[in-house]
């Protein structure tokens, strides 16, 4: 009977042993992507603090800055959040999420998801020379005419830089911001400046 009970438990230990490091590496990749949702919406702080909009953006000294969020999803799972507590060149921040492309012309920021990429196409060409600066966080937004895309490298989270869809949209972007990203341009490889 006790051989039994010690045999289960052996059953039990090899089964069981060879799960432990998988469920180790879904812990740990759990982890790392909540960092780099913390760390995204961190750098997100940055663009709107090393950003300016023209005066026409900005129609009133009270009107607040508003950040959008395309889609229904928070891909910052809440760590975006704090940027309303905070002033900008003197202005609140509003966080918004938008779903219809009308909505994004009312953005000063606007991030896209890769769950969103579909609707990039749509959202480049209604938001054409107004102002709103365009992050993307999906590979190949960059080139394809967003102005700043996080991307993934090792590990690292990455800062791909389109300064033509910058300048095209009338934003300035602070030299200490320019430092952080790597330059693109659009429809190019991957080789930075």
């Amino acid at each position: 009977m006790q051989f039994l009970t010690h045999r289960k438990i052996l059953t039990v230990l090899i089964v069981a042993m060879p799960l432990a490091p998988l469920r180790g590496y879904a812990q740990e990749q759990n982890h790392l992507q909540l960092s780099s949702q913390k760390i995204e919406a961190g750098l997100i702080y940055n663009f709107l603090k090393y950003t300016a909009w023209p005066r026409e953006k900005l129609p009133g000294p009270s009107s607040p800055l508003a950040v959008c969020i395309f889609g229904t999803e928070d891909p910052f799972s809440g760590f975006l959040q704090p940027i309303e507590e905070g002033t900008f060149h003197q202005r609140a921040v509003k966080l918004r999420f938008i779903s219809s492309v009308a909505e994004s012309d009312k953005c000063h920021m606007i991030f896209i998801g890769a769950d969103e990429k579909a609707q990039w196409p749509a959202l480049r060409k209604f938001l054409a020379n107004k102002s709103v600066m365009t992050v993307g966080g999906f590979d190949g937004f960059s080139r394809a005419g967003g102005m700043i895309e996080f991307s993934s490298e090792d590990n690292r989270i990455q800062i791909w830089l389109n300064v033509q869809a910058v300048s095209e949209a009338k934003l300035h972007i602070y030299d200490s911001l320019r430092r952080l990203a790597k330059v693109t341009h659009p429809s190019s490889t991957r080789e930075p400046e």
